[in-house]
């Protein structure tokens, strides 16, 4: 899935249509291979021999299919579309499979009483972390209304786990930003925030 958003990001800032041309047969047969590992309600779940990584955080709810991969999912989708517009070609099929998505994700995934997205519904858990809902502002997966209440009910909540990694603080640090909570974040990358 980053590999796809990547490769729209390259293009975004360098205007690179040629590059986009030489690696879009690629990108097809990414996502190709992607909705081929699928579960039977169209989510991404672990398979035997798969390796699905979000982060190495042990609060995560790792029972079946993640949001956090369903949100990377869904914005590989509106990507492709984005590159077939970018290509002249059509892309219906991939908003299509977006807009699909996004109502089970809604449907599945979002707490209103919480304000944030649970990690995953198999477990019956309910357990609402910072990655998914991290994903769901930069990713511009969640509307401006759930983006304020994730910010206050789970970025700038201190009973939500932290996050432990570099790896995963620089998402949160980027939709703390996005959400102009640059305080926050400035205090997150000093030795004791």
């Amino acid at each position: 899935f980053l590999t796809v958003i990547g490769v729209w990001d390259y293009y975004l800032h360098t205007g690179d249509i040629d590059y986009v041309k030489s690696v879009y047969p690629q990108l097809e047969t990414i996502y190709n291979y992607c909705y081929t590992r699928l579960n039977n309600e169209g989510f991404v779940d672990n398979f035997e021999r798969d390796w699905i990584f979000i982060d190495w955080s042990d609060d995560l709810d790792k029972d079946g299919a993640m949001s956090a991969e369903q949100i990377l999912l869904w914005k590989m989708n509106v990507v492709m579309a984005d590159l077939c517009s970018a290509l002249g070609i059509d892309g219906d099929k991939f908003i299509n499979s977006a807009n699909i998505l996004r109502e089970k994700i809604i449907s599945k995934y979002w707490n209103e009483a919480r304000g944030g997205f649970i990690d995953s519904y198999t477990s019956g858990k309910e357990k609402i972390n910072r990655q998914a809902n991290t994903f769901a502002i930069i990713f511009d997966f969640a509307d401006d209304v759930q983006k304020l209440k994730i910010l206050n009910n789970v970025l700038l909540n201190q009973e939500i786990p932290p996050i432990v990694t570099p790896y995963f603080k620089f998402f949160e640090l980027v939709a703390l930003g996005m959400m102009g909570r640059i305080e926050p974040g400035l205090c997150r990358m000093t030795p004791n925030g």
